[in-house]
């Protein structure tokens, strides 16, 4: 984990990030809501 980092990835390849995941810093509010939505319609090995 890099603590100087930012935890949004500054690009998509050979970006800097802290390597930490925050659901509740997306950059539109609806995708995460929708995204649960989603894998609630369809069969998935991940247990929610």
């Amino acid at each position: 984990m890099d603590k100087e980092a930012p935890n949004r990835s500054t690009a998509i390849v050979n970006g800097r990030s802290s390597n930490v995941l925050n659901w509740d810093d997306v950059k539109f509010d609806w995708a995460y809501p929708k995204y649960k939505r989603m894998l609630g319609n369809f069969w998935t090995p991940f247990l929610f």
